[in-house]
């Protein structure tokens, strides 16, 4: 299935990518992020990257970097010798986390699902764990990471309707990927329901059961399994913003 997954990515690519090089040519959108994607970033980029444990927390645009924000804050706090690497997808999402994250955290794009060019990035990041803050799965990524011993830890995960029924069709595709992820905390029992139905394990989906609050806008999600999740409040969300105790289980 996944020789299958490259040959139609390969013959995707043949057009996509003389598109887009021509987009960035002429209208110069793509410039700053379609070589980091490629893996061709400074050499200094991963030179800096000193310290342990190495996560990797992914973001796709915008509102995952929001979403990713307190996460990084939290894990800064419970792990100041950390090496935190944060990727995102589009230009405006990078732009955002320069905004809005720390300059200790260093800062990607997340690599296109080529082999050879994960096999790269991974390389030269050498993370312990990689958390993605939305249900996006690569394939080639996740099987990558997943052969090289590398966790991965999804939070926020959801699954809209539209996007379960297009992962439906397919699940007897999705379902050897879904594998390769250890745990997914789902921000609601449809979302747990979903990725069940896709073929995610049940014993690695823990769902939001109800919230514990504590002082100063810091509090706990408890789920279903017992296993507790930190939280910290943003105050324009007023659901705030789920971040994983990794301490125990991943990162100790």
């Amino acid at each position: 299935m996944l020789l299958l997954y490259n040959i139609i990515l390969f013959i995707f690519s043949l057009f996509a990518i003389p598109y887009y090089g021509l987009k960035m040519l002429f209208t110069g959108k793509y410039r700053h992020s379609l070589g980091p994607k490629f893996g061709i970033n400074r050499p200094d980029l991963y030179q800096d990257m000193k310290g342990k444990p190495r996560v990797w927390i992914h973001a796709v645009s915008v509102g995952e970097v929001t979403a990713a924000a307190p996460i990084i804050a939290s894990l800064q706090s419970d792990f100041p010798g950390a090496c935190i690497v944060l990727s995102t997808s589009t230009e405006t999402g990078q732009a955002m986390a320069r905004r809005i994250v720390p300059a200790s955290v260093h800062l990607i794009y997340y690599p296109l699902d080529i082999p050879f060019v994960i096999r790269k990035v991974v390389r030269q990041i050498q993370p312990d764990i990689f958390i993605p803050t939305e249900t996006e799965l690569w394939p080639n990524f996740l099987r990558i990471c997943k052969r090289q011993g590398i966790k991965i830890v999804m939070i926020n995960g959801r699954l809209s309707p539209r996007s379960f029924r297009q992962y439906y069709r397919t699940r007897f595709f999705w379902k050897q990927f879904l594998a390769d992820i250890d745990e997914m905390g789902v921000i609601s029992e449809m979302d747990g329901q979903r990725a069940g139905a896709l073929g995610m394990a049940l014993t690695k989906i823990h769902v939001l059961v109800r919230y514990v609050p504590a002082l100063q806008g810091i509090g706990h999600y408890v789920y279903g399994t017992g296993r507790v999740w930190k939280m910290q409040r943003d105050r324009q969300n007023e659901q705030g913003q789920v971040v994983c105790d990794l301490r125990r289980k991943w990162l100790a």
